[in-house]
């Protein structure tokens, strides 16, 4: 049983702030022994290629009995199904030990990757060309500078658009340039985030998504206050471009985990680290991490995965210094112990996918917005709601929309009162009873 580390007469203020390491790191067994075999097989063989290392667990999987259309199943559901084939050829092999259907499965994920990815390079270089012949300031952000700076190879990450950051007094330029260049505005009522799809190149649509902030949605800065006077110079392909510095890199991976798969992110994030680990500022990520709750409440979750998780090899005393409102952190405590153990549960991205409406309780309206839009433009068609209903396109839109805004408000509400009843009555009468309590 884990015990919170606080004294007894503050647990009831729930505005109050507490170093969150100690509190869950304490009493918790490594999260990877809770969960089924096959994706524990892809943790470590996550863990494995960040430290370019052959790790004896992930070795020992293989002459397993191991049902390798669960570990195919999990890599899509995770977005990381390349990764894993590069990985497996890397190391083992993809041979006759593997099932046919999986192997073709594997290959034919990392080869469409590979295409997808190439194509996505040459457009963002044809777009930063035009941008720097206006001497607009931008920088890439997430997978589409990631593929180039931190991985050996292109094809490994999955990608599904080009992110750029760009300053809030260009984002007229810089749609007049897109729309010039054969761009459609499909939305930009999502503050400080516009996207635009150019269906005329090849048959996959591209997608550019360009944004001001790296939070969607909010008012307020979220941008690293050094963000632009950190950037560095970056010569790829034989052009030169401006990219965010590791730090600030980091914190914009981080302020997505929310909206990303969460073992894909993480990758990036551990991946990122280890390459610039002996230059890598956590002063500076840390301060900038405490100026924003939302920022900062992200920064920790990504951190304290990052150490459980893929094993990264990050100090507690950094995670210490992160400290998040009291509620949030018994949550996240909550979830991420207590649900481990449930099959129901049993894929992490599902998990904080539905922990996000508790701890950001403004993500559920956001989400339910966002989500119009990735139905309206016919993107995740499994999301599409069933024809059966007849209802015009519009309204099966809005149908679904409200059916995942009500189904989050309900969750919310659900985990909200498991956690104040496991904290205000379950634990309290352990302590005193000394008893287990179902």
């Amino acid at each position: 049983m884990i015990r919170l580390a606080c004294p007894q007469q503050t647990r009831l203020k729930i505005s109050l702030f507490h170093p969150a390491l100690p509190v869950i790191m304490s009493g918790m067994k490594d999260l990877i022994k809770k969960i089924p075999k096959e994706k524990a097989f892809i943790i470590y063989l996550l863990r494995n290629s960040i430290y370019d290392s052959f790790d004896l667990p992930s070795h020992r999987f293989i002459k397993q009995d191991i049902d390798w259309t669960a570990v195919l199943s999990a890599a899509i559901s995770y977005k990381i199904e390349p990764l894993i084939y590069y990985e497996l050829n890397k190391r083992y092999g993809i041979n006759s030990s593997l099932p046919s259907p999986v192997i073709n499965a594997l290959t034919s994920y990392y080869e469409k990757t590979l295409k997808k990815n190439t194509l996505l390079w040459q457009e963002f270089c044809r777009i930063t060309d035009t941008l720097r012949e206006k001497e607009i300031d931008y920088l890439p952000l997430k997978g589409i500078i990631l593929i180039k700076t931190v991985y050996s190879n292109i094809g490994i990450r999955k990608m599904s658009d080009i992110d750029i950051l760009i300053r809030s007094k260009d984002v007229d330029v810089v749609t007049n340039d897109l729309l010039r260049l054969g761009y459609k505005k499909i939305r930009d009522d999502a503050k400080n985030h516009y996207t635009y799809i150019n269906d005329t190149i090849s048959n996959d649509k591209i997608e550019v998504d360009v944004h001001t902030k790296f939070r969607y949605g909010v008012d307020k800065n979220s941008l690293p206050s050094e963000i632009w006077q950190k950037k560095k110079s970056y010569t790829i392909d034989g052009k030169e471009t401006g990219v965010p510095s590791p730090e600030d890199l980091f914190l914009c991976l981080a302020s997505n985990i929310c909206y990303r798969r969460l073992l894909k992110n993480l990758y990036d994030m551990a991946s990122l680290l280890q390459k610039y680990k002996g230059d890598f500022d956590w002063d500076y990520v840390l301060k900038e991490a405490g100026k924003d709750g939302y920022l900062r409440t992200c920064a920790f979750f990504a951190l304290f995965c990052l150490k459980k998780l893929l094993n990264t090899d990050i100090y507690d005393a950094h995670i210490n210094k992160i400290k998040i409102n009291y509620l949030r952190q018994i949550t996240i405590e909550y979830v991420l112990t207590k649900r481990l153990t449930s099959e129901s549960y049993a894929v992490l991205e599902r998990r904080f996918k539905l922990l996000r409406y508790v701890i950001f309780p403004g993500e559920i309206k956001l989400s339910a917005v966002m989500l119009h839009h990735r139905i309206a433009n016919g993107r995740h068609l499994k999301e599409t709601v069933d024809l059966k209903l007849g209802l015009s396109d519009n309204k099966q839109v809005r149908f679904r929309g409200m059916k995942i805004l009500i189904r989050n408000i309900i969750f919310s509400f659900i985990i909200s009162y498991k956690v104040l009843r496991f904290y205000l009555i379950k634990k309290p009468l352990r302590s005193i009873c000394g008893t287990q309590l179902q």
